[in-house]
């Protein structure tokens, strides 16, 4: 093994010492719902496992995202991890539940499975490698733990990392800046507050239509517009008690997310292109889709929405008349609804909303097109724009998401059995066995990471399927004396090419692509990966097989 592992880096040196090598069967890096249901399963099969957590709780962006009007977009059951024994001794308040309540139900789970007795909290992984004599994987965290365990799993996922791109922007900014995945314990308060809110992904969109009519003025700063989609004041339900769902029935919708494209329960595209419908066809479907609200507009509307640009223009063009009804400004309304698309409907991810287009008709909340007028830079008490203009502001808010996974991964400080980072192995080429499995990293497995649907699907979905792949193989492991599992070049180049090949017609956003522009993520769907890892589930075909298993 090569020694950069075994020894501390200097931020590590004041650290206490630890009394012992913790050892165990599985480390798992992270206990947000990749962890949680990680640590859920492999448990299950028998194996000892430690969760190490840079936070202090449980949640992961959970733990985090504290800020006003969070809430999840693709609705319960969707959001659900399977672990029957949580989800069918618990009543959710709405089908689109806030952070508060998403944490009340963490606990909940905790109480039914001990999550938090397994995890290590304020506990930050600096470190690991593979070490070819024990056939372990050595973990090194910033207080010294080292952990020693037969397998590894990354569990840090894409939202654990904020981006940091403006912030040597904002040091000379001397008023309260809020970071959304930062978000302060205490409460904070907008009142007699001159507030700006830069981005408008789901979160900017969010903190805008709570904070719009608190702030004595907001400005939303926005380099593209969101097709944000309709939240219905009656988004609530799902309850078993007051809408009279068995559990059998409750685990069916669970079921269902793996036969829907993006993962989300009972929500598939229509069995037909958008120009097969006659125009008039063609509006009563769009208006009953929007009118639905939640995300049915673009979750279940005509099959070619993503493929065939004049399906996309038309979808475009029916969002942004309904939009536009909304906002009496015909200069916010061009800019926060245009009717001329600037990018394909759903390239953009749209959020929920529900009233956030109606804040702009206070003369007190305005947006600003910073595509065409950037920031010129951040005063001691405001913001100044290209143009000259200047807006004075007590309060920041960044809403500019996160860092990517490639980058949430690698920043772990992971090495090969050479003591090659994994950041220098993915510079050269980023490839992955169904996005779980690196070769150069044998017994490691990744969850919710690139070459997987991860963010262009429901993640709990997607993160239940992998889970549950990952502890068929252990099984599998222990069955047949597998002692380490290591995919082959084959496999791995088969996975990569179905990737990119299920990409080349998606519009890329930097969020989803390396530095070479390939996109990240697999964009094939749900069902298909699903699919690819049922194919080769109880077979060692896509694996190297060099050594026996020694029992754990």
């Amino acid at each position: 093994m090569a020694p950069a592992i075994v020894s501390l880096p200097d931020t590590a040196t004041d650290a206490p010492s630890k009394d012992s090598l913790i050892k165990c069967d599985v480390v798992i890096i992270g206990a947000g719902l990749g962890g949680i249901a990680a640590l859920y399963h492999l448990q299950r099969i028998g194996l000892r496992c430690q969760v190490l957590e840079k936070e202090a709780d449980i949640g992961g962006v959970w733990q985090r995202n504290r800020y006003p009007g969070a809430r999840i977009d693709t609705g319960i059951p969707s959001y659900l991890l399977d672990m029957p024994e949580c989800w069918k001794t618990w009543n959710w308040s709405c089908k689109h539940p806030d952070h508060e309540e998403i944490r009340r139900y963490l606990d909940h789970c905790d109480d039914q499975t001990s999550i938090r007795d397994h995890v290590l909290f304020n506990t930050e992984v600096i470190g690991a490698q593979f070490d070819t004599s024990s056939q372990n994987w050595i973990t090194v965290c910033a207080d010294r733990t080292v952990v020693q365990s037969k397998y590894l799993v990354s569990a840090v996922g894409i939202t654990c990392s904020r981006s940091r791109s403006l912030d040597t922007d904002l040091a000379s900014f001397e008023g309260d800046i809020y970071h959304p995945s930062e978000w302060p314990m205490n409460e904070v308060s907008p009142e007699g507050k001159d507030v700006a809110v830069i981005g408008t992904g789901c979160t900017g969109v969010q903190i805008v239509q709570t904070w719009g009519s608190k702030a004595k003025s907001l400005t939303l700063y926005q380099r593209s517009y969101n097709t944000a989609l309709p939240l219905l004041p009656a988004a609530v339900g799902y309850k078993k008690e007051s809408k009279g769902l068995s559990i059998e029935a409750y685990q069916q919708l669970l079921a269902s997310r793996y036969e829907t494209l993006t993962g989300v329960a009972a929500c598939s595209y229509q069995n037909k292109d958008t120009l097969d419908d006659s125009p008039k066809e063609r509006e009563a479907l769009y208006r009953s889709l929007y009118d639905a609200g939640s995300l049915d507009f673009w979750l279940c509307g005509y099959r070619d929405l993503t493929t065939n640009p004049t399906a996309n223009r038309l979808a475009h063009e029916y969002w942004a008349k309904r939009t536009r009804e909304k906002i009496h400004n015909p200069r916010k309304r061009d800019l926060l609804a245009p009717l001329k698309p600037l990018y394909p409907f759903a390239a953009k991810r749209p959020a929920l909303e529900f009233g956030f287009f109606e804040q702009f008709n206070q003369d007190s909340v305005d947006v600003v097109d910073i595509e065409t007028n950037p920031i010129a830079r951040f005063t001691v008490d405001g913001i100044m724009l290209a143009d000259g203009t200047y807006n004075h502001h007590d309060i920041v808010i960044p809403a500019i998401g996160f860092t990517n996974a490639v980058v949430n991964i690698t920043s772990l400080g992971i090495r090969s059995e050479e003591g090659i980072l994994l950041k220098d192995i993915w510079n050269q080429r980023l490839r992955t066995l169904f996005g779980i499995m690196v070769r150069e990293l044998p017994n490691m497995f990744i969850i919710n990471g690139p070459q997987a649907p991860s963010e262009q699907s429901n993640l709990p979905t997607c993160i239940d399927l992998q889970v549950n792949w990952i502890a068929d193989l252990l099984v599998n492991a222990q069955r047949d004396g597998v002692e380490t599992i290591r995919p082959t070049e084959e496999a791995i180049e088969e996975w990569n090419s179905k990737v990119q090949a299920f990409n080349k017609c998606h519009k890329p956003t930097t969020s989803r692509c390396n530095s070479d522009g390939d996109l990240i993520f697999f964009n094939g769907g749900i069902p298909r990966y699903a699919e690819a890892l049922e194919r080769r589930s109880g077979s060692w075909e896509d694996f190297d097989l060099p050594n026996m298993f020694n029992p754990l």
